[in-house]
Protein backbone atom coordinates (compact mmCIF):
# COMPACT_ATOMS: atom_id res chain seq x y z
CA UNK A 1 0.00 0.00 0.00
CA UNK A 2 2.82 2.58 0.10
CA UNK A 3 2.31 4.96 -2.38
CA UNK A 4 5.03 5.05 -5.05
CA UNK A 5 6.05 8.40 -5.26
CA UNK A 6 6.88 8.33 -1.22
CA UNK A 7 9.24 4.98 -1.95
CA UNK A 8 10.96 7.47 -5.02
CA UNK A 9 11.49 9.98 -2.58
CA UNK A 10 12.74 8.26 0.25
CA UNK A 11 14.65 5.96 -2.18
CA UNK A 12 16.79 9.24 -3.30
CA UNK A 13 16.70 10.58 0.05
CA UNK A 14 18.86 7.52 1.46
CA UNK A 15 21.34 7.56 -0.73
CA UNK A 16 22.12 11.07 0.29
CA UNK A 17 22.48 11.00 3.51
CA UNK A 18 24.04 8.58 5.93
CA UNK A 19 21.25 7.91 8.85
CA UNK A 20 18.41 5.76 8.77
CA UNK A 21 15.06 5.59 8.22
CA UNK A 22 11.84 5.55 10.86
CA UNK A 23 8.34 5.06 9.13
CA UNK A 24 5.33 4.94 11.29
CA UNK A 25 2.57 3.43 10.33
CA UNK A 26 3.60 0.55 8.78
CA UNK A 27 0.19 -1.12 8.04
CA UNK A 28 1.12 -4.78 5.70
CA UNK A 29 4.93 -3.90 6.05
CA UNK A 30 5.92 -3.11 2.32
CA UNK A 31 7.48 -0.31 2.30
CA UNK A 32 10.31 -1.16 4.91
CA UNK A 33 10.57 -4.44 2.97
CA UNK A 34 11.48 -2.45 0.22
CA UNK A 35 13.55 -0.09 1.48
CA UNK A 36 15.30 -2.60 3.63
CA UNK A 37 16.43 -4.83 0.74
CA UNK A 38 17.32 -1.67 -1.78
CA UNK A 39 19.87 -0.28 1.28
CA UNK A 40 20.94 -3.25 3.18
CA UNK A 41 23.25 -0.94 4.99
CA UNK A 42 20.73 1.12 6.41
CA UNK A 43 18.22 0.47 9.35
CA UNK A 44 15.10 0.75 8.62
CA UNK A 45 12.41 1.05 11.54
CA UNK A 46 8.80 0.84 11.79
CA UNK A 47 6.20 1.59 14.27
CA UNK A 48 2.99 0.59 14.21
CA UNK A 49 0.59 -0.82 17.25
CA UNK A 50 -1.67 -2.66 14.30
CA UNK A 51 -5.08 -1.30 15.55
CA UNK A 52 -7.47 0.54 12.66
CA UNK A 53 -7.95 3.91 12.84
CA UNK A 54 -11.18 4.35 10.78
CA UNK A 55 -9.13 5.88 8.20
CA UNK A 56 -8.35 2.91 6.37
CA UNK A 57 -11.48 0.75 7.03
CA UNK A 58 -12.30 0.79 3.62
CA UNK A 59 -9.11 -1.32 3.24
CA UNK A 60 -8.47 -3.49 6.16
CA UNK A 61 -12.14 -4.83 6.73
CA UNK A 62 -11.89 -3.81 10.11
CA UNK A 63 -13.47 -0.94 12.66
CA UNK A 64 -12.13 1.64 13.93
CA UNK A 65 -10.26 0.57 17.53
CA UNK A 66 -10.26 -2.96 16.41
CA UNK A 67 -6.93 -4.83 15.76
CA UNK A 68 -5.03 -4.94 12.13
CA UNK A 69 -4.28 -8.58 12.60
CA UNK A 70 -4.29 -9.24 9.20
CA UNK A 71 -1.50 -6.31 8.12
CA UNK A 72 0.50 -7.54 11.38
CA UNK A 73 0.52 -11.19 10.27
CA UNK A 74 1.71 -9.54 7.04
CA UNK A 75 4.37 -7.51 7.93
CA UNK A 76 6.51 -10.39 10.23
CA UNK A 77 5.92 -12.42 6.79
CA UNK A 78 7.13 -9.84 4.77
CA UNK A 79 10.52 -8.55 6.92
CA UNK A 80 10.94 -11.93 8.53
CA UNK A 81 14.71 -12.78 7.83
CA UNK A 82 15.54 -9.37 6.79
CA UNK A 83 18.71 -8.07 9.18
CA UNK A 84 18.59 -4.59 8.87
CA UNK A 85 14.93 -3.91 9.99
CA UNK A 86 13.57 -3.29 13.44
CA UNK A 87 9.81 -3.13 14.20
CA UNK A 88 8.52 -2.17 17.15
CA UNK A 89 4.51 -2.64 18.02
CA UNK A 90 3.82 0.61 19.37
CA UNK A 91 2.04 3.86 19.17
CA UNK A 92 4.20 6.41 17.91
CA UNK A 93 4.02 8.37 21.18
CA UNK A 94 5.02 4.79 23.19
CA UNK A 95 7.77 4.92 20.93
CA UNK A 96 9.29 8.00 21.35
CA UNK A 97 8.65 8.50 25.10
CA UNK A 98 10.03 5.17 25.91
CA UNK A 99 13.11 4.90 23.78
CA UNK A 100 16.43 5.55 25.94
CA UNK A 101 18.87 8.19 24.68
CA UNK A 102 21.69 5.13 23.82
CA UNK A 103 18.76 3.58 21.85
CA UNK A 104 18.23 6.93 19.78
CA UNK A 105 21.65 7.32 19.35
CA UNK A 106 22.07 4.09 17.51
CA UNK A 107 19.36 4.28 15.85
CA UNK A 108 20.46 7.41 13.90
CA UNK A 109 17.35 8.71 12.29
CA UNK A 110 17.85 10.77 9.88
CA UNK A 111 14.48 10.02 7.22
CA UNK A 112 11.06 10.09 8.98
CA UNK A 113 7.86 8.83 7.40
CA UNK A 114 4.63 9.86 9.08
CA UNK A 115 1.88 7.48 8.05
CA UNK A 116 0.16 6.78 11.36
CA UNK A 117 -3.24 7.36 12.69
CA UNK A 118 -4.86 9.67 10.11
CA UNK A 119 -6.90 12.07 12.52
CA UNK A 120 -6.32 15.34 12.77
CA UNK A 121 -5.55 15.85 16.83
CA UNK A 122 -3.76 12.37 16.14
CA UNK A 123 -1.13 14.35 12.79
CA UNK A 124 -0.86 17.34 15.08
CA UNK A 125 0.65 15.70 17.89
CA UNK A 126 3.47 14.63 16.03
CA UNK A 127 4.58 17.45 13.99
CA UNK A 128 7.23 19.93 15.54
CA UNK A 129 6.15 22.88 17.86
CA UNK A 130 7.81 25.20 14.92
CA UNK A 131 5.28 24.49 12.38
CA UNK A 132 2.84 25.29 14.63
CA UNK A 133 4.60 29.06 15.29
CA UNK A 134 4.91 29.33 12.06
CA UNK A 135 1.43 28.64 10.98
Amino acid sequence: MFATAAFNFFENCLCDIPTNYLEIGVYNGDSIQRLALAFPDKLIVGVDPFIEDGCTSHNSKVNAGERLIAQELSTKKLIKGIPNIMCFKQTSKEFFTRLPDNVVTFLNIGAVFIDGSHHYEDVKKRLPTSYETAR
